[in-house]
């Protein structure tokens, strides 16, 4: 008899996302230490491979209002200047620009105000442009290397650090899903065995 299909959940998420973003994921992070296992299961927590999922992020929108409006001096890095940068003129589209940059978007949820960087506007000029799945993963890699040099981390070794720090911004945080890292790991060797190569049947 032949071998019964897996019907675990969490091995066919991990295996549709190969199905659909494997080799993009393994161009991706060719020349980079990131390991496409880790990038995989990154995609498989933070959107379930929806390359068009959003999430508003309210108190996103608050810090970056606060800063335009003179109430703080910067958040997340970005100071008014660089919020004023990224808007335009019109009254009402400017607000739909600052609610874009307090979104998180496409396969890994990257928030919007993470475009507004100079690397990063060499891959993508508005928030809206992360639903592609190419620009999502370029700028996936982009941002987990800022990440690793930032923290003095090992892209090929220290996930639970990146892991809590794509998920919470910082390498220790406390995630609102508790098994958010576990989830990860797993889902990370799943990955990787669907990445090998299949055992020849003996005779």
């Amino acid at each position: 008899m032949g071998a019964q299909p897996n019907t675990d959940p969490e091995y066919e998420l991990m295996r549709k996302i190969q199905a659909e973003y494997g080799e993009l994921i393994a161009e991706t992070v060719a020349e980079t230490k990131i390991p496409p296992a880790f990038v995989a299961a990154l995609i498989a927590n933070e959107s379930g491979g929806d390359a068009m999922a959003t999430r508003r992020e309210p108190n996103v929108l608050l810090g970056l209002f606060n800063v335009l409006m003179g109430r703080r001096t910067e958040y997340a890095g970005l100071n008014r200047a660089a919020i004023i940068s990224s808007l335009d003129t019109a009254f009402l589209h400017d607000f739909v620009s600052l609610d874009d940059l307090a979104c998180s978007w496409g396969l890994t949820q990257i928030m919007g105000y993470q475009v507004l960087s100079a690397e990063a506007q060499k891959i993508v000029h508005e928030p809206t442009e992360l639903t592609v799945p190419e620009a999502a993963l370029r700028m996936t890699a982009l941002i987990l290397a800022h990440f690793a040099r930032l923290l003095g981390l090992d892209p090929a070794a220290d996930f639970e650090g990146l892991f809590r720090y794509w998920n919470t911004g910082s390498p220790t945080g406390q995630t609102t899903d508790r098994l958010y890292v576990a989830k990860g790991k797993s889902r990370m060797a799943i990955y990787a065995a669907l990445e090998q190569p299949p055992k020849a049947e003996s005779a």
